[in-house]
């Protein structure tokens, strides 16, 4: 446990001595900051008087840059250690790949949950600058029951993104080739659901880009045919599929550079 740890911590030092992470990573206080002063300029100029609980409710649509986060840092997470030719140093370790693929996922996984919080914190910290604090109505309260859940639908979405992109950063290794994948999945996934509503074609539900969007089950306006429980099945089994792989292609093909 005490070698995965230490795992993880190289994981992480990599990850936020580049700039471009912390370039990323500024994109979320900044986004914040922009949706907080377009508010303020609202309610200064209308009716629209937000709370710190509202601007939480609102800063939902951020939650696009935490899912951009992860899928570039899970693209590049292999994919550079091959460009660069540090995946020799990995590989001399008294380490099996096994561990070292399960560092590297766990720490991508890890990443989300940071964003996710620190998205969190900002929405509260920027609300309360902005706007007044004051105590959540029932109204509030109705809504920040629907942030969380987004929040955590939103978790569900960014983790099979996650997981397809260190995939595909173990398969083509490279980062650019995995990014632009996902990228184009993200695109089928709204088409997919098109295309179904048009031409009745049932066997798309089947595939995991028709459950990219699960934020319609919160207002039951999901496709007819599709369940939570469906989508749980669909993105579960889709998660191993892409792990296996992952696994098989970093431990058990040669590894050359």
């Amino acid at each position: 446990m005490t070698e995965f740890i230490r795992l993880l911590q190289n994981e992480n030092m990599k990850l936020f001595n580049r700039t471009s992470m912390i370039f990323l990573l500024g994109l979320l206080p900044f986004g914040t900051l922009v949706l907080g002063l377009f508010h303020k300029f609202v309610s200064v100029h209308s009716a629209y008087k937000p709370s710190m609980w509202d601007f939480m409710t609102e800063a939902v649509h951020l939650l696009f840059v935490v899912k951009l986060i992860t899928i570039v840092v899970a693209s590049r997470s292999l994919a550079e250690e091959f460009r660069f030719g540090t995946i020799k140093l990995l590989l001399i370790r008294p380490v099996s790949r096994t561990r070292l693929l399960a560092a590297k996922y766990v720490h991508v996984l890890l990443l989300i949950l940071f964003c996710l919080l620190f998205l969190v914190v900002l929405s509260m910290l920027f609300g309360a600058v902005f706007f007044t604090v004051g105590s959540p109505d029932d109204r509030v309260l109705e809504a920040l029951d629907t942030t969380w859940s987004v929040y955590g639908l939103s978790a569900l979405e960014t983790f099979i993104l996650a997981t397809l992109s260190f995939m595909l950063s173990c398969v083509t290794r490279s980062g650019s080739m995995a990014m632009f994948i996902v990228l184009v999945v993200m695109v089928m996934g709204p088409i997919s659901v098109e295309l179904m509503k048009l031409l009745g074609l049932e066997f798309l539900k089947y595939l995991f880009f028709a459950h990219l969007d699960l934020k319609p089950y919160l207002t039951d306006t999901q496709m007819p045919g599709m369940s939570p429980a469906l989508s749980g099945v669909v993105l579960t089994l889709h998660a191993l599929l892409f792990l296996g792989l992952a696994w098989y292609s970093f431990a058990k093909r040669d590894v050359s550079v």
